[in-house]
């Protein structure tokens, strides 16, 4: 059983440690909900230490700020053996998380980390839009460890089946100039043009000249995945936090998140399928975006810059399915 868990909690009540996985654990897929399941069992039995949370080391843990006695730590640890990645949580009584740690534990993911201080620091002084603190970041040979302020109790994640505000976008788009770059210059398209399979994108593709020249610019890089946080009427920048930048990029296609976006809303879909019609939603992606800015040859620059930066779902519809440079953890 041990082998399977991968939530950890420490408190001495276990009322705190359900409401702690209640809040942090991912149930997007049956698996995820069974093994949500298998953790709340344990939290309310024998409450074993998870395999992976004994491999964790002293200097790691003694990172980590010590605990007041009133408060809540949860470890999830559903990515260690993926990516080797830890993500740490802590509370104050009445379930308020008040920080969000990612621990890295080796040298190619920390790079993500490290990335993502730096971006969070450069973006909060030139933007409107709220992003999390850095509270802390240490690098060391083999890993890093960056903490950060978790979302305000008044923020709720977005929900993302409501288009994303055009002012939201707008913002992130402001924190780069737009250039253009020739798909020539674009060494992700490059080595990702090859692995396009998918025969309405594929047939696309290869109608790109070398010479065609692209819009690009600054993109969050993964707004698809929970990582836009709102409260009130969300009518204001003010109202909205943006976290997790560790893919944010300023020389990104231009309809980077706008494509992030779109496969985000259909992250369900993707899921549910026990065979992924992608000649459908090949063809809704090449309709939703005939419109846009670029047109569907941008939007497919985009949807393959997101598959070699380890986007899934972008990996799918393109029909990738080989060994890609990953450059920062997808949800």
């Amino acid at each position: 059983m041990a082998s399977l868990l991968d939530f950890h909690c420490v408190s001495d009540s276990r009322w705190q440690a359900l409401l702690a996985l209640r809040q942090i654990y991912p149930t997007y897929s049956p698996k995820r909900r069974a093994l949500w399941l298998l953790n709340a069992l344990n939290q309310i039995s024998l409450r074993l230490r998870p395999v992976g949370f004994k491999l964790l080391t002293d200097f790691e843990l003694n990172l980590l700020p010590t605990l007041k006695k009133s408060q809540t730590r949860a470890f999830l640890l559903h990515k260690m053996f993926q990516n080797e990645r830890v993500y740490i949580f802590d509370f104050e009584p009445e379930d308020r998380m008040i920080s969000v740690t990612k621990l890295a534990r080796s040298k190619r993911s920390s790079q993500g980390l490290e990335r993502e201080a730096k971006h969070l620091s450069d973006i909060a002084e030139n933007t409107a839009l709220s992003v999390p603190e850095v509270l802390k970041f240490s690098r060391w040979d083999e890993g890093a460890l960056l903490q950060v302020s978790a979302a305000p109790k008044d923020f709720q994640i977005y929900d993302k089946t409501f288009p994303v505000p055009q002012n939201v976008l707008v913002a992130i788009k402001k924190l780069e100039t737009l250039s253009e770059l020739p798909a020539k210059e674009l060494s992700f398209w490059q080595r990702m043009f090859g692995r396009i399979t998918e025969p309405s994108l594929k047939a696309l593709a290869d109608n790109v000249s070398p010479e065609q020249r692209f819009a690009v610019g600054a993109a969050h890089g993964d707004l698809g995945s929970e990582n836009i946080f709102t409260r009130g009427p969300s009518k204001n920048l003010e109202d909205f936090l943006v976290i997790d930048w560790e893919a944010y990029d300023s020389k990104a296609p231009e309809l980077t998140d706008q494509v992030g976006l779109w496969l985000g809303q259909r992250h369900r879909s993707f899921k549910s399928m026990k065979k992924l019609n992608r000649a459908a939603l090949a063809h809704a992606f090449l309709e939703d975006f005939k419109e846009k800015s670029g047109g569907i040859e941008a939007a497919l620059l985009a949807l393959t810059y997101l598959a070699y930066n380890g986007i899934d779902l972008a990996q799918s519809l393109i029909g990738d399915t080989g060994a890609l440079k990953q450059t920062h953890d997808p949800a």
